[in-house]
């Protein structure tokens, strides 16, 4: 059975191994545990032992992450994607990089379009205050740029742009009183179809500040690598 080492046991990672642990995957073993201040052979023991690595920790630990396991192979599941842009060749480094769908929406759609003409591209993302106190204001610019200045906010729009296969494109972020949880807009035309979604996030019980969508997103990816049934593009 294919064994998971989860990095980063925050709100996030800490539902998705409350959920390995009871078996939500079943096809999955949660064998490792990585921590901040988990020690470094400790860490080194549990990437060495996992087939899949679950990153639910910050864009920062993306690119070593990514440089210790992708050469030997495993699997990789990214919910920090702003990580990805952080460093070039990151996904030229071997294995396999997963990245769930997380707090986006529409990424399977957005394949398609990537081999279409395409024709127009906006995104924006809408934020109560209680997902950016003060770190974040009303912003115009590109998802790059969006990323380097706030990652924790800008992975709908990396993820995007790694669906649509393009380098960059513009993108707002406007702090929003009437929205309950984060708000992703999406409008995309192409030579064949139109889209344009709406997808917001409700606030967790618990947690009003995290989306307990990203935590499910990867449990339904995780799900997806041992079902012999694909859904979706």
């Amino acid at each position: 059975m294919p064994t998971v080492t989860l990095v980063g046991l925050g709100r996030i990672g800490s539902e998705i191994a409350q959920a390995l642990e009871a078996g939500t995957v079943a096809s999955l073993t949660l064998t490792g545990r990585i921590r901040r201040d988990t020690p470094a052979a400790v860490r080194v023991a549990a990437l060495d032992a996992a087939d899949i690595v679950v990153e639910a920790a910050a864009a920062s630990v993306v690119p070593d992450l990514a440089r210790s396991v992708l050469p030997e192979g495993k699997t990789l599941v990214v919910t920090s994607v702003s990580g990805l842009w952080l460093e070039p060749g990151l996904d030229r480094l071997g294995g396999r990089i997963i990245v769930p769908s997380g707090a986006t929406l529409a990424l399977d759609a957005l394949k398609a379009f990537a081999l279409h003409d395409r024709r127009s591209l906006k995104a924006c993302l809408r934020l109560p205050p209680v997902h950016a106190p003060g770190e974040v204001g009303d912003y115009q610019g590109t998802a790059r740029d969006a990323a380097r200045r706030f990652p924790a906010h800008a992975n709908n729009f990396v993820a995007a742009a790694l669906a649509l296969g393009i380098d960059d494109f513009p993108v707002e972020v406007r702090r929003d009183d009437t929205v309950d949880g984060p708000t992703v807009e999406l409008s995309v035309e192409t030579d064949t179809a139109l889209l344009s979604a709406r997808l917001m996030h409700r606030p967790s019980a618990d947690h009003p500040e995290v989306s307990r969508n990203i935590a499910l997103s990867v449990l339904a990816a995780l799900r997806g690598l041992g079902s012999s049934v694909h859904v979706g593009t």
